[in-house]
Order: C-alpha cells, then sequence, then structure tokens
C-alpha cells in the first residue's frame, strides 16, 4: 500500500500571506464573477485560486486571453496567484489560466502598463497585492461586456 502524501504545515508567513491575497483580492474577483479565493499550501509557497465558471467568464469578459476555450462549459477559468514565502514573501506568479498579467494587459489595450505588470515580485506582497488589484481593475473593467459593466453599477 503506498504512503500518503506528507502533509506540509504552513508557516506563520504562509498564513499570513494567504490572508492578504484573499483579503485584498477576494472583493473584486467576486464582483467580476469568481468565487473567493481557495487557499493551498505548499513547502515555499502559497497559492490562491480563483474559480469562475468558464462559460459565464467568457460571456463577462470575451476580450480577455480570447483563445481560453474550455470544451465544457461547467469548467473553471482560474485566475492563480502563487507567493514564495520563503526568506521575505513575494509574488511569485499571477496568471488566468497560463496567461500572466501582461499579456492580459496587452489584451486589454494596456500595453503601457506592462512594465508594471513585470515589476510584480519586487516589492512586498502587500504592496504588490495593491499594484496586482489596480491592474486587475484595469484588465477587467476594460474588458467587460456592457451587461458585465451593468452588473458592477
Amino acid at each position: 500500500m503506498p504512503s500518503p502524501p506528507p502533509t506540509v504545515t504552513p508557516s506563520a508567513a504562509a498564513l499570513t500571506a494567504g490572508r492578504q491575497v484573499c483579503a485584498r483580492l477576494d472583493p473584486l474577483m467576486t464582483a467580476v464573477g469568481s468565487q473567493a479565493g481557495s487557499v493551498g499550501y505548499g513547502a515555499d509557497e502559497v497559492g490562491v485560486v480563483f474559480c469562475a465558471q468558464h462559460a459565464e467568464f467568457r460571456s463577462r469578459f470575451p476580450g480577455v486571453a480570447p483563445d481560453i476555450d474550455q470544451p465544457d462549459d461547467n469548467a473553471c477559468t482560474d485566475l492563480n496567484v502563487y507567493v514564495d514565502v520563503r526568506n521575505q514573501p513575494r509574488l511569485a506568479e499571477v496568471h488566468l489560466d497560463g496567461h500572466g498579467v501582461d499579456t492580459l494587459l496587452a489584451d486589454v489595450g494596456r500595453d503601457d502598463l506592462v512594465t508594471a505588470a513585470h515589476a510584480l515580485g519586487r516589492r512586498t506582497v502587500r504592496t504588490d497585492l495593491d499594484r496586482l488589484h489596480g491592474l486587475l481593475l484595469e484588465i477587467f473593467g476594460r474588458a467587460a461586456s456592457p451587461a458585465a459593466r451593468k452588473d458592477w453599477e
């Protein structure tokens, strides 16, 4: 019988990072139709997934990562946020089903903000989460269909 996978006990820094990501991004992500963040812990990393039902996401944001196509409309389109918690916790990676924030900004015509996306991970988690929040607001605000914009008013 195979042994069960080892259990990871999250560090205080990991627990804090997971809470920070959810506290900063849950309000925005739930407003755009995703579920609240689901946190997972690894030995050196925290991952937070914001899942949106694919068909609804596609109808709300037709211009965001237009090549994402799920064969099952009940599948999720996920925003994944990873924080490296070794030493000083930093954003390690952010992507929407494999599309980085820089690509998403280009999708909505905000090439002028790509440099800001490339700078994510160079500051504290709290500072970068504020920057990420602003970039996501720009992405989803510019890409929203008229019906989605109405939901935000």
